[in-house]
């Protein structure tokens, strides 16, 4: 699945509905994604990896609201970001500005942080990171 294509959230979510006996609205009004990456990282410069992350951030709310459109979804959709503040991949204000980008209506951080596990997506050793959580709200 590509989460930056509408359609191929849309059919994850009619996947989804009858396995678990739930509405559209069930499973794509609340939206968790932790520190989004974009491919080949390790090929790209900081600024072009900060660049390439506020796309891949834009791209993935823009088809979240899109495909919540299409399922006939209406009201608010909610979509977290759990990410650090000080995440040198995206930082704060290049992650929520990409958000906005992304046609969010509201995008807010909590004053806590969070100590959260975290590690590559290769299952590599983990460790526990300060991070943040970015509540985005979308209304349709």
């Amino acid at each position: 699945m590509d989460a930056t294509k509408p359609e191929d959230i849309f059919t994850a979510v009619k996947i989804g509905m009858p396995h678990h006996k739930v509405k559209a609205s069930d499973i794509i009004g609340d939206v968790y994604v932790k520190n989004l990456n974009t491919e080949h990282e390790s090929e790209m410069n900081l600024q072009a990896l900060v660049l390439a992350n506020k796309k891949l951030y834009r791209g993935v709310c823009t088809a979240v609201f899109n495909a919540a459109k299409l399922l006939g979804v209406q009201g608010v959709i909610n979509f977290f970001v759990i990410s650090s503040n000080v995440n040198h991949k995206i930082p704060k204000e290049d992650l929520h500005q990409a958000l906005r980008d992304g046609g969010a209506n509201n995008v807010d951080t909590d004053g806590h942080i969070h100590m959260i596990k975290s590690g590559s997506n290769k299952g590599d050793k983990a460790a526990i990171i300060k991070q943040n959580i970015h509540l985005v709200t979308f209304k349709i």
